[in-house]
């Protein structure tokens, strides 16, 4: 899913840098110019990481989206409090992530 992400946001004309684990994702988004951060449910500390880049001030404004699988309401009821601004269940289209992502960055700037 990542790579598919990957190469469907480079095509839409983002810069995009991934990121297999949570310290190199946490170190990506504290070092790189970075617009939005999308994690996936499954991702071991995409909670904590999700509040810790929410926490900082360096990083506080930019928007999480976590995208996963998992739908069940213990999961979905844990990505507010995380700091998550949007949420994509799988299946999901791609004209979801583009508009997903759009809304997000308008509403960060």
């Amino acid at each position: 899913m990542r790579d598919i992400l990957e190469r469907f946001l480079q095509g839409a004309g983002y810069f995009v840098s991934t990121a297999a684990e949570t310290g190199e994702g946490l170190a990506r988004a504290q070092s790189l110019p970075v617009d939005l951060v999308v994690l996936d449910l499954d991702m071991a500390g995409g909670f904590p990481l999700a509040a810790k880049l929410k926490n900082e001030p360096a990083t506080a404004r930019r928007p999480v989206l976590f995208i996963s699988a998992r739908h069940k309401p213990h999961d979905l009821g844990a990505i507010a409090p995380a700091g998550a601004d949007g949420f994509l269940a799988v299946p999901f289209s791609l004209a979801e992530v583009r508009e997903t992502v759009a809304r997000l960055l308008k509403l960060r700037s």
